[in-house]
């Protein structure tokens, strides 16, 4: 009886073994994925945005706002999630105004830029005279435009 009940717990001890085995393979070849996949999961986490404190994002618009040459208003809204979006995101309502070839070039680069984004709505029109009169457009002449738009940035 003893040799028997040995034997059954031999074998519960072997399966538990093979167990263990095939658990550390198992761990063993995701630790080498993971290390070949690294540098590509650093990449896509930069392409978000900190969800507390856009900071970079806004000095990224900024910038590019900058170097095109046009005037920038930024209104940020908090950060959601709705089901057809993989990662939450942040709204912003972008309000441009300048030379039509400048504004584009803006969305370009926003549209080309390091971070997800998703372009959810355009808004153009040419700048009246009312407008070109106001301190607020003052600088600018005629012909050249605003622009509004709405886009949604995806965050961690």
């Amino acid at each position: 009886g003893g040799i028997g009940e040995a034997s059954r717990q031999l074998a519960v001890e072997r399966s538990n073994l093979f167990s263990l085995e095939s658990k550390i393979k198992n761990l063993e070849k995701f630790q080498e994925e993971y290390g070949k996949l690294k540098p590509d999961l650093e990449k896509a986490d930069s392409l978000l945005v900190e969800a507390e404190l856009p900071i970079d994002f806004i000095r990224f618009l900024e910038e590019i706002s900058s170097a095109a040459g046009v005037n920038l208003k930024i209104s940020p809204s908090p950060a959601v999630k709705t089901a057809d979006d993989p990662w939450p995101g942040a709204n912003f309502q972008l309000s441009l105004a300048g030379p039509y070839p400048k504004i584009l070039q803006f969305i370009d680069k926003l549209a080309n830029g390091e971070y997800l984004v998703v372009f959810q709505g355009f808004n153009f029109s040419r700048l009246t005279d009312v407008e070109l009169k106001s301190k607020e457009f003052g600088e600018f002449s005629p012909g050249d435009i605003k622009a509004n738009m709405a886009i949604k940035v995806f965050v961690k």
